[in-house]
């Protein structure tokens, strides 16, 4: 068996430790992995993963490839999140890095966000970002002319360390689609694209058939009928 695309917790849709993913893939038989966490830059052109981090995630990645060589081949990978604006800063930050498995994914198109319009029918604005204050927030608008507003701000602390339990800001959001069957349909085809999945469909305590997923950002978005 091989895997070619597993994210620890050094990208934010990941928790488990670099030698906890590789040893478990060992004893389970795997004879190759490649493990490619995220390289992304936000819509300010500031980078997900910092110059420092990336240092520290390659060094850690390939002295576990070394550690382990006997019983499973490691590739160190990266996947990059493909932005025409960030493309030479993108290069420029991987320079030196030897990395033998890279996925250039495209996670967003002409610059807009591409997780509400397919999943949810809704488009996203672009990004305000208030410097001064570290603020930052957009707007999604839906069809029916419905919006919601994502915001941060830099001075207010998270954890993201176990995104499946609550962290200051947003609890949730949740979205009627209509049907159980929509429910696991939806929630089936967001898993199958690689996000991660916090409860499965089932009827809560309150009556509501629902299930809930991180989205990119890690919110968390409940899907109910």
């Amino acid at each position: 068996m091989i895997d070619c695309h597993i994210h620890s917790e050094y990208s934010p849709d990941g928790c488990e430790k670099l030698e906890d993913i590789i040893r478990a893939a060992a004893l389970r038989g795997f004879r190759y992995i490649a493990v490619t966490d995220h390289l992304d830059f936000h819509r300010d052109g500031t980078p997900c993963f910092l110059p420092e981090r990336l240092k520290a995630y390659y060094q850690e990645l390939t002295a576990l490839k070394e550690k382990y060589r006997n019983r499973i081949e490691v590739a160190a990978g990266i996947e990059i999140g493909y932005a025409e604006n960030f493309a030479y800063k993108t290069a420029d930050m991987i320079k030196g890095y030897n990395f033998e498995f890279v996925i250039n994914s495209i996670h967003d198109v002409n610059g807009e966000d591409c997780f509400w319009p397919k999943y949810f029918n809704g488009k996203s604005s672009g990004l305000y970002h208030n410097k001064n204050t570290g603020f930052k927030s957009y707007f999604i608008t839906f069809s029916d002319n419905s919006k919601i507003e994502l915001m941060q701000i830099s001075s207010i602390s998270e954890s993201k360390s176990s995104a499946e339990k609550q962290f200051l800001g947003l609890a949730h959001i949740a979205f009627s689609v209509g049907s159980k069957e929509k429910v696991d349909n939806l929630t089936k085809l967001l898993i199958e694209d690689g996000f991660k999945l916090v409860s499965n469909p089932r009827i809560t305590g309150d009556g509501y058939y629902e299930s809930c997923v991180l989205d990119h950002e890690l919110n968390r978005i409940e899907i109910t009928v």
